[in-house]
């Protein structure tokens, strides 16, 4: 029997962003990407397809990925929430602040 797929939601779509992403779309879970700049979600999908080719690997986990400016969509049912923003404290503490708020109260932070 296989795992159960979850829902998870990634909070930038930067290098880090979006190889999280893409390990979580290999596996077959169900990944919203969050960034506030809509470059970086213009970029999410040939990175992860040009990381899987560059592998060998089949490319069509990126299908599972979806990108979005609006980060209360981006968590609304998450089960897990990855935060890869700039490292920046006083951005990391307005994220978490936001994200205490908006994602379910079950979600993993």
């Amino acid at each position: 029997m296989g795992r159960a797929k979850k829902n998870i939601a990634i909070v930038g779509a930067g290098l880090m962003g979006h190889g999280i992403a893409q390990v979580f779309a290999q596996s077959g879970h169900r990944v919203r990407v969050f960034d506030a700049h809509t470059a970086a979600l213009d970029t999410l999908w040939p990175r992860i397809a040009k990381n899987l080719a560059d592998l060998g690997l089949e490319t069509g986990a990126e299908r599972h990925v979806s990108g979005h400016t609006d980060l209360g969509e981006s968590v609304a049912d998450a089960d897990v929430v990855i935060e890869a923003a700039p490292e920046k404290l006083d951005l990391k503490r307005l994220v978490f602040a936001d994200l205490v708020r908006l994602a379910p109260k079950s979600a993993l932070l």
